[in-house]
């Protein structure tokens, strides 16, 4: 027994080496190449990192202003309001190592990185087999929308580690008869990640905080643990709400700049421009075959995700409906996804990778039932 239990324990730890192995692997592949692409510094990711660099040395940011919660960049008809959490969390790694644009487009990548490690343990949580996490996590590395996106130094790399760390503190609170506190603060601060990484988390994370009241359909018990959520979330929103009082425009300026609603626009008006927006951002030519436009997104000789990514996306997509739209978490993951279309059609700019960049994760997530 002693014998069995001696080789059971080193097979324990090798099994556990040959995962951490395996990590590291993917992680050095992930990252390999930055030092030479992409090449040059855009002015967007050079503001983040030299604002990070002057929090880090000086705790003053670009515009002279002592630990901003959100930061100017530039000044005069180019004035840009930029998220907080990557830029104080540049701040954290530039205290260790010295600036340069590898080590912020490092730390990018590094992020999303974990963002699809994190999703890989997601999904074999939801399926209950670690091969179909791993595939998820080893896809999610490889997808195009998510791999450029990891390329930028912007605040969309917290973006997409924030959704994920949503979706997962709320699928492990679901499965639970009653949420736990720490399930209900872990949620509202994951949500609050949401919120605060980049504009367009300011429609994700509402969004999200108010369809999970779809866990408390025919559940009064449920629906006190939303309300405790809420709760929460409206303490970690109290900083964005006092600056949105007192200098709205670090909050709403880029909005007004790119979106078709203004205060002289009908709900007709609306409608007419947002049915299009929708639709032409979900759009298989735009998923599959062109993706973003913009160069400084995308690489225009392939969509954003694979074709058998979103073959299965449907496949799963039809499962939930047939099989399991009596259950609420994939009740919640059918709704999040239309809520992961309305950043970028609430704007001018149709097929934009980084407002929508919930909606690939959201369609990996769907590849579950498939596989």
């Amino acid at each position: 027994m002693s014998f069995l239990k001696t080789n059971s324990g080193r097979w324990g730890s090798a099994k556990w080496l040959i995962i951490v192995a395996g990590i590291l692997l993917l992680y050095f592949a992930f990252i390999s190449g930055l030092s030479t692409n992409p090449g040059g510094f855009y002015y967007d990711e050079a503001c983040e990192a030299y604002n990070g660099y002057l929090i880090a040395t000086t705790g003053i940011a670009e515009n002279g202003t002592s630990f901003p919660l959100f930061f100017q960049c530039y000044t005069g008809g180019f004035t840009q309001w930029m998220s907080p959490l990557f830029i104080y969390m540049m701040a954290g790694m530039y205290s260790f190592i010295p600036p340069s644009s590898l080590s912020a487009h490092v730390f990018s990548a590094s992020l999303v990185f974990i963002a699809t490690l994190f999703l890989g343990v997601l999904a074999a949580r939801i399926s209950g087999r670690w091969i179909i996490g791993m595939i998820v996590a080893v896809t999610a590395m490889a997808t195009p929308w998510l791999f450029e996106i990891s390329r930028m130094v912007q605040e969309t790399s917290v973006l997409s580690l924030g959704i994920v760390l949503f979706l997962y503190c709320l699928f492990n609170a679901c499965r639970r008869d009653n949420w736990k506190l720490s399930d209900n603060i872990l949620i509202a601060f994951s949500l609050a990640i949401v919120t605060y990484a980049y504009a367009a988390g300011r429609v994700l994370g509402p969004g999200f905080a108010f369809g999970l009241l779809i866990f408390a359909i025919n559940n009064k018990r449920a629906l006190f643990d939303v309300f405790k959520t809420w709760a929460i979330y409206f303490v970690f929103l109290i900083p964005f709400t006092y600056v949105y009082f007192t200098n709205g425009a670090a909050i709403t300026a880029r909005f007004k700049e790119v979106s078709y609603i203004t205060a002289d626009t009908s709900w007709w008006e609306v409608i007419k421009e947002f049915v299009p927006a929708f639709f032409g951002d979900i759009s298989p030519a735009f998923l599959l075959l062109n993706g973003d436009h913009l160069h400084r997104h995308h690489i225009p000789v392939m969509g954003g995700i694979f074709v058998a990514t979103f073959l299965l996306a449907i496949v799963g997509l039809v499962i939930v409906l047939l099989r399991h739209r009596g259950d609420a978490w994939w009740r919640f993951v059918l709704y999040a996804l239309v809520i992961s279309i309305l950043p970028g059609a609430l704007t001018v700019h149709r097929q934009h990778f980084l407002r929508l960049l919930a909606l690939p994760i959201l369609l990996l997530i769907l590849t579950v039932p498939a596989l």
